[in-house]
């Protein structure tokens, strides 16, 4: 049966380029790549760290197992793994890989809604087609589009990494197909930012809060621990820690540094929770002055439309926000200025001739002219017309005129004039 033990070579920054990466010239010590063939006769890589003997009698335990399978001595991988128990093993994943909570708890809330209909003690290989189908057909009915494309885009995730855990051959998505369609940002206008400030008198704190997510741009989770400490705080600025542990820094006006002074007594600037923040702000706050479709996102995309309404350029609005790329920001952010699209032609013409007393000079030319007050065009051989009853194609500017007569060359120089010769 196939399968080889070889020295594990790490991969390595390459030195000619940043971004690149190239295997290293030494192998990793007591480290070995074991590679071999599974049930399905497919290559599998196994990375084995201890004595090149230990790794050996690996592959052979491998090898056992793989025949066990082949010979029906064993269930195959993909026919011992229930649904539930693979998705608690995924939400680990997860959460290893460094997911938030909060995403975790979006992705549970998918898998109740595709399971609670007689899914549960399903095994991952017994979930077909038909069961998503009839998961979107009734999941339709119950919940926007939008949050309907979000389901599914999270049980497409689980089924491929269920295939890449090879928990089953094939996942019951790979034909699924489906684009969610962009919404119009929504933001907070001037008249629903005056019923909010005029309700937070009676909560200071979340006032407060609302005034760093408005004038940061920062996400719900970028302004309260751990992200977010008295280590973040500098005299005149701050520091955010955004999505993929990128680094940020926004100015502090002098409203801001007044707010940060009065709570320097507190753990942390905004030391709360993210429920509690959200069910002050968006449950009764929200509520109560009269604010609909809008969460805490809102506040920064308030920011961010705030400033492409006055006019920052799109790149300073792209690079304040810690956008990836000025496409998000044109995505979301571009058609609040169409103001500014329809008077970009003013802007180029204001450096051009003056082509409007062109066209009028032009027009008293031809009133003047012969065709002018003939009433003729200068465009038609009106004679051609009349012979031929047929009016010539005037494509654009093309212009139909008699041709011009030949002029006799000038005579050249010690050439005699034929005149001269007759008189």
């Amino acid at each position: 049966m196939a399968g080889t033990v070889r020295p594990f070579y790490a991969l390595v920054r390459d030195p000619k380029s940043p971004d690149g990466r190239i295997r290293s010239q030494e192998p990793e010590k007591n480290k070995y790549l074991i590679r071999y063939k599974d049930h399905l006769n497919r290559w599998r890589s196994e990375i084995f760290e201890g004595k090149r003997s230990s790794a050996e009698k690996r592959l052979q335990q491998i090898q056992v197992v793989v025949g066990e399978i082949l010979a029906k001595e064993r269930p195959a991988p993909e026919a011992e793994r229930r649904l539930v128990d693979a998705f608690d093993e995924y939400c680990n994943w997860l959460k290893g890989d460094g997911k938030k909570d909060s995403t975790i708890i979006r992705y549970q809330y998918s898998f109740s809604a595709f399971i609670k209909n007689g899914l549960r003690s399903s095994q991952v290989r017994d979930i077909t087609v038909r069961d998503i189908n009839n998961f979107r057909s009734k999941r339709e009915s119950e919940v926007s589009k939008e949050s309907l494309y979000i389901d599914l885009r999270h049980l497409r995730a689980f089924f491929n990494w269920c295939k890449r855990m090879r928990y089953l051959l094939e996942s019951p998505m790979v034909n699924e197909r489906f684009e969610s369609q962009d919404k119009p940002i929504r933001f907070l206008t001037e008249d629903e930012l005056v019923r909010l400030y005029q309700v937070l008198e009676s909560d200071l704190e979340m006032k407060d809060l609302v005034k760093f997510y408005i004038c940061t741009g920062a996400r719900a989770a970028e302004l309260l621990p751990p992200r977010f400490t008295w280590s973040n705080v500098y005299e005149d600025k701050i520091r955010l820690l955004t999505k993929r542990d990128k680094v940020r820094h926004v100015g502090l006006t002098q409203e801001m540094i007044e707010i940060l002074e009065s709570r320097k007594e507190l753990l942390a600037p905004f030391p709360y929770k993210y429920p509690a923040v959200y069910r002050r702000i968006v449950m009764k706050a929200y509520k109560d002055a009269g604010i609909k479709g809008a969460n805490i996102h809102s506040l920064r995309k308030t920011a961010g439309s705030r400033l492409v309404q006055k006019g920052v350029d799109i790149y300073r609005v792209s690079a304040f926000l810690g956008h990836s790329s000025v496409r998000v920001t044109e995505k979301h952010y571009a058609e609040l200025l169409p103001s500014n699209y329809e008077n970009l032609a003013e802007i180029i013409e204001s450096g051009l001739p003056d082509t409007h007393m062109i066209r009028k000079n032009s027009t008293n030319l031809y009133q003047m002219s012969d065709f002018g007050k003939k009433g003729k065009s200068p465009f038609v051989d009106e004679d051609f017309v009349a012979r031929a009853g047929i009016e010539p194609a005037t494509h654009g500017f093309s212009v139909h005129s008699k041709p011009k007569t030949k002029k006799p060359d000038p005579p050249r120089q010690n050439e005699e004039d034929p005149s001269d010769s007759l008189s």
